[in-house]
């Protein structure tokens, strides 16, 4: 080994390629570790579409009626629930006390629901409106890696009053299954730019400062942005479950 010394002494491209395969050794054992892990991960994507609301129906004499009761609002919710993880989630997976279902408040109403996608057949998901009709049960016999399904909701809730709600033994929390690359970037620029800049007419004063601030901000809105679309890569959901079209 003595003869290889002078060498590594002497040769910094050497160096600095053997510190690469280093870097490059510890990623690639992170990624193999990663996906040799077997866990629970259900998560979930939600859109809601507003058919109808009060304040919007101008025309007098217009009545909208379903099962002889008049509706006044309508919105339409699609729901894609599937196991980003590895480890298969069972029927006995959820906790019999707090089942999972999709909750409207009481004094809201569920109108329809229907499944709409099915990824396996063999999962056996079925669902089941409440009586009260405040809720949708949802239930299954197991579901695997990327397997799941896709409902669809007719209720007279606003789209951020019907939540996903129930317990998955071994899972702290069902997440939101699909990242935005501006859930970062966004939020940071309006709780800095967006309460330092003027709203009013601007002044040369106001450019000078508004250009200092954005050179202050351009590196971490540009590591920010680089983040995100990192994630949204990394967390992508597969096509049937983003609820695009």
């Amino acid at each position: 080994m003595d003869w290889l010394l002078p060498y590594l002494k002497g040769d910094p491209l050497l160096n600095l390629a053997f510190l690469a395969l280093a870097f490059a050794s510890i990623g690639v054992s992170f990624v193999l570790y990663w996906r040799s892990r077997k866990e629970k991960v259900p998560v979930f994507n939600i859109r809601h579409f507003i058919l109808i609301r009060a304040k919007q129906i101008a025309l007098p004499g217009l009545r909208i009626t379903h099962d002889g009761h008049e509706l006044a609002d309508l919105t339409l919710t699609r729901f894609a629930l599937w196991n980003r993880g590895r480890a298969t989630v069972n029927r006995n997976d959820v906790a019999p006390i707090d089942p999972l279902r999709l909750q409207v408040p009481s004094e809201c109403r569920i109108i329809h629901s229907a499944i709409e996608y099915t990824s396996t057949p063999a999962n056996n998901f079925r669902i089941c409106i409440s009586q009260d009709r405040t809720r949708v049960d949802i239930e299954f016999d197991f579901f695997h890696t990327n397997e799941g399904c896709t409902l669809a909701v007719y209720h007279t809730a606003s789209g951020r009053d019907l939540t996903l709600q129930g317990t998955i033994k071994g899972v702290r929390s069902i997440p939101r299954g699909v990242f935005e690359a501006d859930n970062l970037l966004f939020p940071f620029l309006d709780k800095t730019l967006g309460r330092i800049l003027p709203q009013r007419h601007l002044k040369w004063p106001h450019f000078l400062i508004m250009f200092a601030f954005l050179v202050v901000f351009m590196v971490p809105a540009m590591f920010l942005l680089i983040v995100g679309l990192g994630m949204r890569i990394a967390r992508r959901a597969p096509d049937e479950y983003r609820l695009e079209d």
